[in-house]
């Protein structure tokens, strides 16, 4: 013979859990694209800062050409000046020697500040992009975890009015088996007593309580 709780359950049917189940995988891939997007953002920006980064390079060497071209072209000009003015062994040439070597060290300089700034700026962007990253993945992560958390709440909450109802259900069919029971036996007891219910007051009594049990 099933039992109370057996009752209640066939009764009421097995608690359907798959739409926790469900909330838990759409917050999973919210969370998946999420994180896939930061990624692919701080991939994208270090990219366009490498691509920076190489152009600064590059024109930090093609500055250095222009240095070595420049110098060249002054040394060449005032070389032939001091020929055409008969200054070659003045000591013309150790001046002229030392200003261009000047200008190529300030012209160089100017090419590394360039540069610097660049890489400076390169440096910032990165460790501000990175801290972000880590700030929005840590956001991402708690923001799924208190996800997760609620729909655990409200599973667990459904869980309990489910044994809940079983149990009042439960309970509500032994109330009504024992009240049966007694109705029962007082119509075995009132038969008895009216010599084995043959008379009418014994029948309509009989019917009362059977009425009654089909009623609860």
């Amino acid at each position: 013979m099933a039992s109370s709780r057996d009752y209640a359950k066939n009764l009421v049917g097995e608690l359907d859990r798959s739409g926790y189940e469900t909330q838990r995988n759409v917050a999973q891939t919210k969370y998946k694209t999420n994180w896939e997007d930061l990624q692919n953002q701080y991939k994208n920006l270090t990219e366009k800062l490498k691509n920076q980064q190489a152009q600064a390079n590059e024109d930090f060497a093609n500055g250095l050409v222009d240095v070595t071209s420049n110098s060249f072209d002054r040394m060449a000009n005032a070389n032939r000046n001091m020929a055409n003015k008969g200054l070659v062994s003045s000591g013309l040439g150790n001046l002229n020697t030392q200003a261009d070597i000047a200008q190529k060290g300030e012209d160089v300089l100017g090419l590394l500040g360039k540069q610097g700034d660049v890489t400076v700026d390169i440096a910032t962007q990165l460790e501000n992009a990175s801290k972000t990253l880590a700030n929005k993945e840590a956001q991402l992560a708690g923001d799924l975890a208190n996800t997760l958390g609620k729909i655990g709440d409200n599973e667990t909450a459904a869980q309990n009015a489910y044994n809940n109802a079983l149990s009042n259900i439960a309970a509500s069919k032994d109330a009504r088996d024992d009240s049966n029971d007694l109705a029962a036996k007082q119509r075995a007891a009132s038969r008895a007593s009216s010599g084995g219910g043959s008379n009418k007051y014994s029948k309509e009594l009989d019917e009362f309580y059977k009425n009654l049990a089909i009623a609860e």
